[in-house]
């Protein structure tokens, strides 16, 4: 991942799986992208998930969860926006 000074553009070098793209679709209208504790279906998003989210710049941790401190409450940075819509792109050509 690479940050071009010139142009200021932002190099995506991978995508995100399904797991990981629906979990930060999630975030796309939610109130400062905030991505949610828990997937549609009720259980908790995978650590692994959010981790590799992380790694990837995709979310970065909004703020520590007081009841909860070792879940990570997490919001979408722009590159994670562009990631899933970058998807969306790709797949309708």
């Amino acid at each position: 991942m690479g940050l071009t000074k010139g142009a200021e553009t932002e190099t995506i070098s991978r995508r995100p799986t399904a797991v990981q793209a629906a979990y930060l679709k999630r975030g796309l209208g939610e109130p400062g992208g905030k991505l949610p504790l828990f997937d549609g279906g009720g259980l908790r998003v995978k650590d692994a998930t959010v981790k590799a989210c992380l790694r990837e710049g995709w979310c970065e941790p909004w703020y520590r969860n007081p009841i909860k401190p070792d879940w990570l409450v997490c919001k979408l940075t722009d590159a994670g926006r562009r990631a899933v819509s970058d998807m969306g792109r790709k797949s309708r050509t």
